[in-house]
């Protein structure tokens, strides 16, 4: 506990006084790939984003394009729908004005064409694009391990990185696409953080009248508890997450209290995962895990 409560206090110092030195604006520390026809090259704006949207799918491809590069639809594939919308022009009519001269009018016309694509995920025999932002990027020996014995479930996918609490998965793009492996780990941790808030771990996640703070402060609490794992691994991010608590102070108006309910939180949950390093039988696990909560 006594370690535990010297971290808290050396990545609080560390954070506030970036803070009064200035706030750098957060930046997403990894490659996005937006969503895209995967032939041309296309990425699909507007509604397109929407009718797209909600899964990690980044690439798309009509049947005639899956048809040329030699591919064929999984049995449950299910077509998605666009819209592609051009001003066209009709026709032309020719006329003459009150004083005789000849005058030409064009007409133009919205036209809008529905269209069937497929997701990538659901065509066998194309082979998925490999994204690599930072191929030199390498493994934490240490932080896998810590991550194989606490053991969630994690998906590596996508553009996207969060935790999903419905479905338990935490979602992370590849390493590969990180700036640096630093950075990778920093966000795995903030997504470990909120997977301990599950209602069967520490059950933080409450439907109350505030959400907007409550939320505000989850994401204190994670980006907190990240910091001190980082530190505990001796991974250097504390700029990054400067940036981060930052923005959510501005976010909740600098409500500092719930500064203060993150890094009690943070640091619970930081206790949490220290039990998977210390753990010897399922029965000193509950036990432990009962003092925590």
């Amino acid at each position: 506990m006594k370690e535990i409560n010297n971290i808290l206090k050396s990545v609080m110092d560390g954070l506030i006084q970036e803070l009064k030195n200035g706030i750098i604006p957060w930046h997403r520390p990894w490659l996005v790939i937006p969503k895209q026809n995967m032939v041309t090259g296309t990425v699909y704006r507007g509604i397109n984003r929407v009718l797209l949207g909600g899964d990690e799918e980044e690439f798309y491809l009509t049947q005639k394009g899956l048809t040329a590069l030699g591919g064929s639809l999984k049995p449950d594939a299910q077509a998605q729908i666009i819209l592609f919308w051009q001003l066209v022009w009709l026709r032309e009519k020719e006329s003459e004005d009150l004083i005789g001269t000849e005058k030409t009018e064009r007409f133009r016309k919205s036209l809008f064409r529905g269209y069937h694509v497929y997701r990538l995920c659901d065509i066998k025999g194309i082979r998925r694009p490999v994204i690599k932002k930072n191929p030199l990027n390498k493994r934490d020996g240490t932080v896998e391990a810590f991550i194989q014995r606490v053991n969630p479930f994690i998906t590596f996918f996508g553009s996207s990185a969060y935790y999903n609490p419905e479905e338990d998965i935490i979602q992370m793009p590849d390493l590969e696409r990180f700036d640096d492996s630093q950075l990778y780990y920093a966000t795995l941790f903030h997504e470990l953080i909120h997977w301990t808030g599950a209602r069967y771990r520490l059950e933080r996640f409450k439907v109350t009248p505030d959400y907007h703070k409550d939320y505000g402060a989850e994401e204190l609490t994670a980006e907190i508890g990240s910091a001190m794992l980082c530190q505990h691994f001796k991974i250097s991010c504390l700029k990054q997450s400067a940036a981060y608590v930052g923005s959510w102070l501005n976010a909740i108006q600098g409500d500092k209290t719930l500064l203060f309910r993150a890094c009690s939180r943070a640091e619970k949950a930081i206790n949490y995962l220290k039990l998977f390093e210390r753990v010897k039988t399922d029965k000193i696990y509950l036990e432990k895990v009962e003092e925590i909560i």
